[in-house]
């Protein structure tokens, strides 16, 4: 593995310390799934731009102001989706049987 991503994943347990160790929203705890939250959205164009080991360093700074959150892999997702970042393609089920859901937006499934 890349000293980068060492780092990276070492920084990530301080800030996973230091932010609680559950998700704001529903308190989930388990580490595998918790992810850094950009409050105002916009973390995924920062974390291209920085680079991950950057955005937590940064999560560590700015600890307690508001700017970041630990969320659950579900909450954020749907966070995401009703903050209008990610867009999902809906169609409606043959015979008129309701409308199902798809993923994003020019993925298919595998």
């Amino acid at each position: 593995m890349r000293d980068v991503n060492l780092k990276a994943y070492r920084y990530r347990d301080e800030v996973l310390r230091l932010y609680g160790g559950v998700c704001h929203k529903c308190r989930f705890a388990d580490t595998r799934a918790l992810q850094l939250d950009h409050v105002n959205g916009g973390g995924c164009q920062e974390r291209r731009r920085l680079g991950t080991a950057t955005i937590y360093k940064d999560a560590l700074r700015r600890a307690g102001d508001g700017t970041y959150q630990l969320l659950c892999a579900n909450c954020n997702w749907i966070k995401r989706v009703e903050a209008g970042e990610i867009r999902l393609h809906i169609r409606v089920v043959e015979g008129g049987a309701g409308v199902e859901l798809g993923g994003p937006v020019g993925l298919e499934p595998t």
